[in-house]
């Protein structure tokens, strides 16, 4: 079974996968700075995996974006109003991102979405980001 040890942008992941041989599971959004980032966290991975015997496998890197799918834009949209600005304000408070959003926004679904932070539409949408990314 894999085992997988997730990671947001603090080295701890990123080492704990390296000292168990485990792969590293990435939180993040889908912008090019986050993936940027990321590969701090697979120097590190690389580096503990060397001193405790083990082989950074590259392949077993894997990355989670957060995202919320329903039968319309509209209807996922409306599914995520309810509570999606205090979790914004945690998520900037606890595991601040490189582009935080700003609080009070008048819709937070739209603002997450539109800045690749979150997937929220429909199945096709979802379908569309990754071949983007392909």
């Amino acid at each position: 079974m894999e085992i997988a040890v997730a990671s947001i942008r603090s080295p701890a992941g990123a080492l704990a996968a390296g000292r168990h041989g485990a792969s590293l599971l990435v939180l993040s959004g889908r912008r090019r700075g986050f993936a940027q980032t990321s590969h701090v966290q697979l120097d590190h991975l690389r580096e503990t995996c060397g001193r405790h015997g083990h082989v950074a496998d590259r392949s077993r890197w894997q990355f989670a974006v957060q995202m919320h799918v329903a039968e319309s834009r509209e209807q996922a949209r409306k599914d995520v109003e309810y509570g999606l600005e205090k979790w914004i304000g945690y998520a900037n408070d606890i595991v601040p991102a490189p582009n935080p959003a700003p609080r009070g926004l008048a819709d937070p679904a739209r603002w997450m979405a539109d800045n690749e932070r979150a997937i929220i539409g429909t199945p096709d949408d979802a379908v569309a980001k990754n071949r983007a990314d392909a």
